[in-house]
């Protein structure tokens, strides 16, 4: 190796420091920072974003962990201290360490720290700054008016009546970042999400679309509320490329393969790392290697059973599935002719409860209506067989 690469070398390890320190430290000037960790099984996701966590709460910053149902925060020095446990009210949480390769297991809930949260304003009070604060969410959570409300001033994206009806656990998330970034004061927070891809996954549909777009607005008001996000996942791919691509900051790992804008020319550049070796690439500051120190592996593991004690959830049928807005339609434009059931679409329409464009669907339906009748054109079965069953029936006898 001449002296050329040895400099060479030296640059980019410098580069790296300067950008690790750059993501750890609290720049007032910058703000909270958001982060993607890409690598394959093994690479040391989990073990780098504790570590990271680890030197934030060392600095003073509020950590935040989302808690899933087998954990890695064990991996911690003297874990069961530096950790504090919140779950939700209605849920009855146990949690097990299991010693890996054999049947054993014991309860250790009694022994952590453990709170229970009614709501994400009570579970932001009961934050501690001196410990890393793992989250779990409810078993079950509709998303507020209120979040609806701030989402339409924020984007202009409504959120019908029936998809306020919605039940999905990791809505949850949500509405604590929204609580986040209105609160009053301006602490620094720490979010670590792995397996980033069970709350932002690729290609979301409804309600989930509509909050996911949501947040993508939201990356330069994360910055400004100084909440920094570190988001862990396998591929890029797997996740939501609208929020993927306003993520400034990279690191990649063992395995991992450089997103299709990086800086770095060298694209099988993860196949070279060893543990504990990542890259970490910097929108308009660029890109360098660098190292971190390993957790001590454990001979167990954890793993979390949480049982909803609340009110079981009714089961909402989407009515744009179920194919009874369009019999409703139908049904005015046949009683009362196609003009009224214009109308009634319309008011569906701007009371959120169907789409802008499923409404312009409907209502050239309806105009094609005038002129074809309305069953065949709304897309339902008449009453009369077709052409095609009257031959099926033919053939049959």
């Amino acid at each position: 190796m001449n002296s050329f690469q040895i400099k060479s070398m030296q640059m980019h390890a410098a580069k790296g420091h300067e950008l690790i320190e750059k993501l750890l430290n609290q720049d007032v000037n910058y703000g909270g920072r958001q982060c993607l960790i890409l690598g394959t099984v093994g690479s040391g996701k989990t073990t780098l974003m504790l570590w990271l966590a680890q030197i934030l709460r060392e600095r003073g910053e509020w950590c935040i962990w989302r808690g899933r149902d087998v954990d890695g925060y064990h991996m911690l020095p003297d874990w069961g201290k530096k950790v504090k446990i919140l779950h939700h009210e209605k849920d009855e949480i146990h949690i097990y360490k299991v010693k890996v390769g054999s049947t054993e297991y014991g309860e250790i809930t009694d022994y952590l720290k453990i709170e229970k949260y009614s709501c994400v304003e009570d579970l932001i009070q009961k934050l501690e700054q001196d410990k890393i604060n793992v989250i779990y969410e409810p078993s079950f959570w509709q998303i507020s008016e209120d979040l609806a409300i701030y989402i339409l001033q924020k984007t202009g994206i409504r959120i019908s009546p029936w998809q306020l009806r919605e039940m999905k656990g990791c809505y949850f998330w949500f509405e604590f970042f929204e609580k986040l970034l209105t609160r009053k004061d301006r602490r620094w927070v720490s979010v670590f999400v792995d397996e980033a891809d069970d709350l932002i996954p690729q290609n979301p549909n409804g309600l989930q679309w509509k909050l996911q777009e949501w947040v993508k607005n939201s990356v330069k008001d994360f910055r400004k509320s100084l909440i920094s996000l570190f988001l862990a996942v396998h591929n890029a791919e797997d996740c939501d490329y609208r929020i993927i691509r306003k993520v400034p900051i990279r690191i990649y790992l063992q395995g991992a393969r450089p997103l299709g804008d990086s800086l770095m020319t060298d694209k099988n550049i993860g196949l070279k790392l060893n543990l504990e070796e990542g890259k970490i690439e910097w929108k308009g500051y660029g890109y360098g290697g660098f190292k971190y120190s390993a957790l001590k592996q454990r001979d167990y593991v954890i793993i979390v059973d949480k049982i909803w004690r609340g009110q079981p959830p009714t089961l909402e049928i989407d009515r744009r599935k179920s194919r009874s807005i369009i019999q409703e339609v139908r049904e005015i434009a046949e009683r009362e002719g196609i003009e009224e059931a214009m109308k009634h679409a319309e008011k569906l329409w701007r009371e959120g409860e169907i789409t802008r464009r499923y409404f312009y669907e409907i209502r050239k339906k309806l105009m094609e209506g005038n002129s074809k009748g309305i069953t065949a054109t709304m897309g339902l079965r008449s009453d009369k067989p077709s052409q095609m069953e009257n031959k099926a029936t033919s053939d049959g006898k």
